[in-house]
């Protein structure tokens, strides 16, 4: 989910999820977390050269929610967050 804003001090303000329904265990969840957070640090630059370019929005909210019920390796949650970062 993401919303472009004008009034933001900061070029991308961004928050992850992992929903306690279907991970029941924390360890479970912040691992999830861990890999999501990490993913989106190696590859924000993708997101933040988009910004810089685009002159309308000075700021972007953007929230990764982690919807697959399996627990997926490091690489495949990079893979996507890299899909998702380029389609904004």
């Amino acid at each position: 989910m993401y919303l472009s804003e004008q009034e933001i001090d900061v070029p991308v303000n961004a928050a992850v999820t992992v929903p306690k329904r279907v991970f029941k265990r924390a360890v479970d969840r912040n691992l999830l977390k861990r890999r999501l957070r990490e993913s989106y640090r190696k590859n924000k630059h993708l997101l933040t050269q988009k910004i810089g370019a685009d002159t309308e929005a000075s700021g972007l909210i953007l929230m990764l929610i982690y919807v697959s019920k399996d627990i997926e390796e490091s690489a495949v949650i990079e893979k996507a967050v890299v899909h998702i970062l380029q389609q904004l």
